[in-house]
Formats: structure tokens, C-alpha cells, sequence
């Protein structure tokens, strides 16, 4: 039997989802990734550094 935690899908730590189904984790943390992204604009930098993959996604943002 293989759980899956995902720990970091909206406001940090505080809200966890366990889950046996990989691809409703996977939805979620799509979803969190490209609402991050919505309406905000990245350095050529923060772009190279900003992906979204099978166990982990990162979305830098460059701000003060």
C-alpha cells in the first residue's frame, strides 16, 4: 500500500492531504502552482528556476 502526503499545497504546513490516488494529489498541487503564478510577472531568472513535476513543484516569485 503506498500513501501519499502532500504537506505544502496552499498556506504551508497547516493543511496536509493524505491520499492513496497520486493524481488527486498531483490536481491539487497544479492547481496551488498556477494560481501562485496567475497575474504575476517573473524575472528570466525566476523562470528558470520555476517548475512544476511529478513530486514537487516550485514557483518563484521576485518581489520585495
Amino acid at each position: 500500500m503506498t500513501v501519499y502526503v502532500l504537506c505544502s499545497y496552499s498556506d504551508g504546513l497547516n493543511d496536509p492531504v493524505i491520499s492513496m490516488d497520486y493524481q488527486d494529489l498531483y490536481k491539487r498541487m497544479e492547481k496551488s502552482y498556477r494560481m501562485t503564478l496567475d497575474h504575476v510577472s517573473q524575472t528570466e531568472e525566476d523562470q528558470e528556476n520555476t517548475y512544476l513535476s511529478g513530486f514537487s513543484a516550485r514557483a518563484v516569485i521576485h518581489g520585495d
